[in-house]
């Protein structure tokens, strides 16, 4: 992947750090450095899993508050 984003040079697009969760603690740790930086959340990836370009159930969004997705069918 690092090699892809290098190579497209895009400004849009950057590869992140993956860093292996180690407990509830260390997840809360992580929380809190990433909504400090105005992040607002984390990705839990189950670490023996390929990338999957759609939802998947090896994939959790974990965030500190609740949003809804809709479909806007009219303005």
């Amino acid at each position: 992947m690092t090699k892809v984003v290098k190579d497209n040079n895009s400004k849009y697009v950057e590869v992140l750090e993956h860093t292996l969760c180690k407990s509830r603690e260390h997840l809360l740790e992580e929380m809190d450095r990433i909504c400090g930086d105005k992040g607002e959340g984390v990705m839990l990836r189950d670490p023996k899993s390929l990338y999957e370009r759609k939802r998947s159930d090896k994939l959790l969004k974990v965030k500190r508050f609740e949003d809804a997705e809709a479909t806007v069918i009219g303005h």
